[in-house]
């Protein structure tokens, strides 16, 4: 299952966005450009930051999951919402578990390196943190949560070394919010 969510191509890929939105919705913005955008599908919330918005849909894969993303790029940083839906019930706890680490939500390349990874819940959901330093001056910052039986959630940030540590990039991050069911 390694890199079943997450691969390196996704971040790199983010530049080629330039679909139409898929999946959610931006909210009106924010006095200072940042706009909430809401996920029905994934039931959730999160706050983005201005810049041009590009949004993809991909449908069911090999393991019947399928992927929305929305991605913002503002200068050199890229801000990424992934929504991964899976056949109905197919992430129990023992799964999420499994998935929501380093080593199946980043696929890691010679000199990369985990310097965070903390796991913690969100309103009883299992959900994980991990910022890495890669080989080529960038850095990660990654919160992943499963919720309910079939839906993976990643909110990431890559920018320039130490973007994890940005107004930002917390901003952005701690935004995240679920909706009510």
């Amino acid at each position: 299952m390694r890199s079943l969510i997450y691969r390196r191509g996704v971040l790199s890929g983010i530049a080629l966005l330039f679909l139409s939105t898929a999946g959610g919705a931006l909210a009106d913005g924010l006095p200072d450009g940042w706009g909430e955008y809401r996920s029905e599908h994934g039931g959730f919330t999160v706050l983005m930051p201005p810049g041009e918005a590009h949004a993809s849909e991909k449908p069911a894969g090999d393991l019947g999951a399928t992927n929305e993303r929305r991605a913002v790029r503002v200068g050199d940083s890229a801000y990424l919402v992934n929504l991964t839906l899976f056949k109905p019930n197919t992430v129990d706890p023992v799964s999420a578990f499994f998935l929501l680490s380093a080593d199946n939500l980043v696929d890691l390349g010679d000199g990369d390196a985990v310097r965070v990874e903390r796991r913690f819940e969100l309103e009883d959901h299992a959900a994980v943190e991990v910022i890495v330093d890669r080989a080529d001056d960038h850095t990660l910052s990654l919160r992943a949560y499963a919720l309910g039986g079939d839906r993976i959630v990643q909110t990431l940030v890559l920018g320039p070394k130490g973007v994890d540590a940005s107004d930002d990039t917390k901003r952005f991050l701690e935004s995240f919010r679920l909706l009510p069911p």
